[in-house]
């Protein structure tokens, strides 16, 4: 059994050989200790896990947008939405 965590921090107990396995390949193909090799993993699993989100948001944007401009008539122009005072109308 491998124990991961730090000093004054709550210790987690890996029980599943499979992932002790995984860690420990990780630690010797990463050339680091086990513990370093998880907190690696899990901040690129992290960073990946928020690019996504922020690329899914940025989908549905574009997507609100394509909506927003496929109900705009053809011929519209941005001045349309002002007065000769530079004002919205």
């Amino acid at each position: 059994m491998v124990d991961v965590g730090y000093p004054g921090a709550m210790a987690m107990t890996i029980k599943n050989e499979r992932v002790l396995d995984k860690i420990r390949d990780l630690a010797q193909t990463l050339e680091t200790d086990q513990v370093s090799a998880v907190e690696q993993a899990v901040d690129a699993m992290s960073k990946a896990a928020a690019q996504s989100v922020l690329e899914q948001r940025l989908d549905e944007v574009l997507e609100l947008a394509s909506v927003v401009r496929r109900g705009l008539p053809r011929d519209w122009d941005a001045e349309d939405l002002y007065d000769d005072a530079g004002l919205p109308r």
